[in-house]
């Protein structure tokens, strides 16, 4: 889909790119749109991304899926049956218990006698802390429900890593572009910035 997105913008072709994710938007018009089962909200992001770029296109490629990216991210944020937000840090109702060893503060020796007993909640380990803006894995399906939230163990709920953010980054970026709402400022407490920097 990126070296279609690619192709048309150098083209003026959007065909193909506008076909393909029109039949994504139709097929998941009022439900969260999960490509995949392993990071499931790495794929949402990264489609919106591309919806987005055929939208700022739209003169050429005809196409407006900013609404369909709107409440796909807002179901990422927490307007969903579950009521959890796959943002780390972002609100009241995020993940708190990310796939990653540093953030949990859990201490892995050569035997992982602590990993075993461990119940994959960050809240039950002294010394683990917020991993901001860290996109977790997401739902294995539409239905939230399946979402672990208290479970770092669930990799598959709770996997973090840097394409995961991609996707995120980009779909946000589009988002205000169309709509110029949010907040773009870091609200994260001061004592975790570099040097103070948001």
């Amino acid at each position: 889909l990126g070296a279609a997105i690619i192709n048309a913008e150098i083209t003026g072709n959007w065909t193909a790119p506008v076909n393909y994710i029109n039949s994504v938007v139709n097929a998941n018009k009022d439900k969260f749109y999960v490509m995949n089962s392993w990071g499931s909200a790495r794929h949402n992001t990264l489609m919106q991304t591309c919806a987005m770029v055929a939208t700022k296109y739209s003169e050429k490629s005809g196409a407006d899926f900013s609404e369909w990216c709107q409440k796909q991210m807002n179901m990422i944020l927490g307007d969903n049956n579950a009521n959890v937000c796959l943002v780390v840090g972002y609100n009241d109702v995020s993940a708190t218990s990310p796939h990653h060893r540093a953030a949990s503060g859990l201490y892995v020796d050569d035997s992982w006698s602590q990993w075993g007993s461990w119940d994959g909640n960050y809240a039950s380990v002294e010394g683990s802390h917020t991993l901001y803006g860290a996109l977790c894995g997401g739902p294995t399906s539409e239905d939230f429900s399946t979402f672990r939230k208290l479970d770092a163990k669930d990799a598959t709920s709770n996997e973090v890593a840097l394409d995961y953010q991609v996707g995120l980054v980009g779909a946000a970026a589009g988002l205000y572009s169309k709509f110029g709402t949010g907040n773009v400022a870091a609200l994260i407490p001061p004592k975790y910035l570099y040097r103070g920097i948001s």
